[in-house]
């Protein structure tokens, strides 16, 4: 169980009270049974000036010292067997919290939906549509292909669906309104031919690549290549589905990864059109310095960084697991991180770092400044929606 030093600052008459409080939020059901939070402020000297163990339904209220700007939050999440520490530094006055937990709708009536094919066991499909599940079988008999059951929200009764089916070059798709209740038979002369996109990429041990397209219908993740791992350590270009008669618009994912130099680069954005290249961010991070009580580095970029994380993780002796990321603004920082009481004794920064180091850097494209970024990023449900970003991370240790 972790425990926290708490000590309460005083009202400062003087001092516009009001202008000095961080609220932080927590959802019904949010927290989990045997699941332990907690979170506390601390100053740059990484005193602890307040804390609170979370429950679930409450807000809590911090109160900055006269004259703060910002103070740094730390969050511990206990599970018994993993620990996992998030200290954000330079956090203003404001609002916080955990995302609210969305309910999955309730399914409606489904729409069948067959493919005849000659070849069903080959054929490869990816579904993405609005609808909220697909389930597919084979069938042999009378006539080959598949069937899909195509489910859609149940206060809704019609979606449309996007039907890939490609495993490379040239990619296949089917663009079609299905009703709930009704059936539906096609044929792969159904099928459309998308236009191919080139698109230059510095070239990588392996890339990845997911596009969404997005128009008045909703956004349709309809590619992703990440279950392929293919390699392409001299490529230039990748080609990709380009359906520009369906969307206005698209979300581009690509990451490069480069195991030999133990870098990955990642990019995610909103293109009206597909782009001609992926612009990946450049940039090292230098003099970075760990010690018992503290973690420092300095970035440098061709780009102005918007953030900068370290995350230090590693098995302790009695076999749990533990992370603990540090988050700050580019440039020459340094941070002094909080004594927390309770942890397992192995739980320092400087005791994971010589297990497993990774730092990272990266440019907002959503937000103007590392300060924008916390308030509307500060703990956020990454399944929630993209971040977009350009990013850089480097594996430090082992």
């Amino acid at each position: 169980m972790v425990a926290m030093v708490m000590i309460l600052g005083c009202r400062d008459d003087d001092d516009t009270f009001e202008t000095r409080i961080i609220k932080f939020s927590v959802p019904d059901n949010y927290i989990q049974a045997n699941n332990t939070y907690w979170i506390a402020m601390s100053d740059n000297a990484g005193e602890i000036l307040d804390s609170k163990r979370l429950e679930n339904g409450k807000t809590y209220t911090f109160i900055l010292p006269p004259a703060a700007a910002s103070v740094n939050l730390t969050t511990v999440w206990d599970r018994g067997n993993a620990e996992y520490i998030g200290t954000y530094t330079d956090v203003p006055p404001g609002e916080y919290g955990f995302p609210a937990t969305v309910a999955s709708p309730a399914l409606g009536e489904p729409a069948s939906l067959f493919i005849e094919m000659p070849d069903p066991q080959n054929f490869v499909f990816q579904t993405r549509g609005t609808a909220l599940s697909i389930g597919t079988e084979i069938i042999e008999h009378p006539t080959p292909g598949r069937r899909f059951l195509v489910y859609p929200a149940a206060s809704k009764n019609s979606m449309t669906f996007l039907l890939m089916a490609f495993s490379k070059p040239p990619f296949k798709y089917m663009y079609t309104h299905l009703e709930s209740n009704q059936s539906y038979t096609r044929t792969q002369a159904d099928f459309q031919t998308t236009t191919l996109k080139r698109i230059g990429v510095q070239p990588a041990d392996f890339t990845d690549a997911r596009i969404s397209g997005i128009n008045s219908d909703g956004k349709f993740a309809y590619f992703d290549s990440s279950g392929e791992n293919v390699e392409r350590p001299t490529e230039t270009a990748i080609n990709l589905p380009d359906m520009p008669q369906l969307f206005t618009s698209y979300i581009v994912d690509v990451t490069l990864n480069d195991w030999s130099a133990r870098v990955n680069h990642g990019y995610v954005a909103e293109h009206k059109t597909l782009p001609d290249s992926i612009p990946m961010l450049e940039g090292t991070i230098e003099n970075l310095q760990i010690d018992d009580e503290s973690v420092s580095w300095e970035t440098r970029s061709n780009e102005e960084i918007t953030m900068t994380a370290t995350h230090a993780s590693g098995f302790l002796s009695d076999g749990s697991y533990a992370v603990w990321s540090v988050y700050g603004p580019g440039g020459k920082q340094r941070v002094v991180l909080p004594r927390i009481l309770g942890l397992n004794t192995e739980t320092t920064f400087a005791s994971l770092a010589t297990k497993v180091l990774w730092a990272t850097m990266e440019v907002s494209l959503e937000h103007d400044n590392y300060q924008d970024y916390m308030v509307r990023n500060l703990l956020p449900d990454v399944y929630e929606r993209e971040r977009l970003y350009k990013r850089v991370s480097r594996q430090l240790a082992p």
